[in-house]
């Protein structure tokens, strides 16, 4: 047998016995020392001794194999589970707990759930085989951060400005801890394709705009003249209205007509223009 592996010939941490045997003398040789120059410190808690002699001694390559495994049944779930999204996170493996033969079959359950799984998630291990059947060999966490391609607002906005493409940056950045609806590039796009786009409340230089943080222009804003179409039992008429509320296209917002002196509830239609619902 070669110096360097073990029995199933795995590469050991150790090499040796000879080795082994320095390891042992070095950590006895620490905790003499420390007590040497400090008599009065004496090492109470023979477990955390034993837990730390433990952790010295076990092979790093065995750590390695656990975490390399895991993350590649972690990368292959989700890419079965969310095919579409797979691209869009990065899997970092944390922790192992469990018993498994590293030769043998191994599983990888993540918890039920239609959402994209996000920061710290706990998985389920499970040792066997399809045939055989499996059971429960331990746990991992992993962390998977979530990657967008996001807008950046280029200078400072405030409520009500108009933001123009020139305002505009798309960067491919971690989201992970950020909550909220974040606006894509492709729906910058359509909002802004054919109409102007306004800043629906202040926006900071370089921070990322989420979806409800921009508009498009008003169909009608508070004190505009809105031409309503009112048709009723046959009657068809056009009433110049006064709008009561903003709104956008097919918002229902309330009109006030001077010339009949009544108030409406009617759904705008384009910019300016609306249909009647109902009088108020």
């Amino acid at each position: 047998m070669n110096q360097g592996t073990d029995i199933g010939g795995r590469h050991s941490r150790f090499g040796s016995m000879g080795v082994f045997r320095f390891w042992i003398l070095d950590f006895g040789f620490w905790i003499g020392y420390l007590q040497e120059i400090n008599p009065k410190s004496k090492i109470q808690n023979l477990k955390s001794v034993s837990l730390l002699l433990l952790t010295l001694l076990m092979p790093a390559s065995a750590f390695a194999q656990s975490e390399g495994r895991v993350l590649a049944l972690a990368e292959a779930a989700l890419q079965e589970r969310y095919p579409g999204d797979a691209y869009r996170l990065r899997v970092r493996v944390k922790r192992v707990e469990g018993t498994f033969d590293d030769e043998g079959g191994l599983r990888l359950d993540f918890p039920a759930q239609d959402r994209l799984p996000r920061g710290t998630t706990q998985v389920k291990l499970y040792a066997g085989s399809d045939a055989e059947g499996w059971t429960k060999a331990g746990w991992a966490l992993l962390y998977i951060a979530r990657y967008d391609s996001v807008v950046i607002a280029r200078a400072a906005l405030r409520s009500g400005d108009e933001v123009t493409p020139g305002d505009v940056s798309f960067a491919w950045m971690e989201t992970t801890t950020i909550r909220g609806s974040l606006l894509q590039p492709g729906a910058w796009r359509a909002l802004s394709r054919d109409d102007a786009v306004f800043a629906a409340r202040a926006i900071g230089e370089g921070r990322i705009i989420r979806h409800d943080a921009v508009r498009p222009a008003y169909a009608a804003e508070t004190g505009a003249t809105v031409m309503m179409r009112f048709e009723r039992g046959g009657l068809h008429l056009n009433l110049a209205c006064k709008a009561r509320e903003t709104g956008h296209v097919n918002d229902e917002i309330r009109l006030y007509s001077t010339d009949t002196g009544k108030t409406y509830r009617a759904r705008l239609t384009a910019p300016g223009a609306a249909t009647w619902i109902e009088t108020l």
